[in-house]
């Protein structure tokens, strides 16, 4: 499962860093697994993802398996835009869950391969299903059955 460093968080990616809010509040998703639509209008310094965490895991995967049948979304690792209307159409009530990152309060931001994806868009970050034994067969014969519908 391919993870890459990375220095600057560029729409069209997928993320996951460690994230210290301002205020020390305990509501924030420490680690999230986000996918970046860009900067937030009027602040340069601060991110608009879309954080995966906010979703039920059955929702989780209705969003990336219409991310992938709009755009072929996991046969590459490019980057692949949506706008916050489109994840919308695909997912009712998707732009619930977007959430407002200020680039100096992120810390060890990673990229997500688009391939990797369906491997970090379950749980809560915290533990990597990759790592449970069993899990990335499951994982894989599951994905296999939702994109084939």
């Amino acid at each position: 499962m391919a993870l890459t460093q990375a220095n600057d968080i560029l729409n069209g990616y997928f993320y996951t860093f460690i994230y210290k809010a301002k205020d020390g509040s305990l509501d924030v998703d420490e680690s999230p697994v986000i996918y970046c639509l860009g900067p937030a209008p009027g602040r340069d310094n601060n991110i608009i993802g879309l954080n995966f965490h906010k979703l039920p895991e059955q929702l989780r995967e209705t969003l990336v398996a219409g991310m992938h049948k709009r755009k072929r979304l996991l046969d590459s690792n490019s980057r692949t835009l949506f706008s916050e209307m489109e994840l919308n159409s695909i997912l009712p009530g998707a732009k619930a869950c977007l959430r407002e990152y200020n680039r100096k309060r992120i810390y060890y931001p990673l990229r997500i391969d688009n391939k990797d994806l369906i491997y970090y868009i379950y749980g809560d970050g915290k533990a990597r299903i990759d790592r449970k034994p069993g899990m990335q067969e499951f994982v894989m014969k599951r994905w296999k059955s939702i994109l084939n519908k």
